[in-house]
């Protein structure tokens, strides 16, 4: 069977339980399998771009900012210019 990825999406919470953001991380869809999976965190930033921060839309979220692991991966590709610095951690 081949492979499949999830995205997890986990609301961050401020002191009065207000959501203030999200963490997103890539998850092994296996029932048995709970660790997150670091293998592209490019990949992840690009389907963010794209999905949630598209040229026409723009930033999808309002005012709530996306945290993503910051694997070196991540860190030294192009894709992070491609997103607003004021909304991701």
């Amino acid at each position: 069977m081949p492979e499949m990825n999830v995205i997890v999406r986990e609301p961050l919470l401020d002191t009065q339980q207000r959501i203030i953001g999200y963490a997103l991380a890539w998850q092994q869809a296996e029932m048995d399998d709970c660790s997150s999976v670091v293998a592209d965190p490019a990949t992840l930033a690009g389907l963010v771009a794209e999905t949630i921060n598209n040229e026409q839309a723009g930033w999808r979220l309002g005012d709530q900012v996306l945290f993503l692991e910051a694997a070196p991966a991540l860190i030294l590709s192009d894709m992070l210019a491609t997103l607003p610095s004021n909304n991701i951690v």
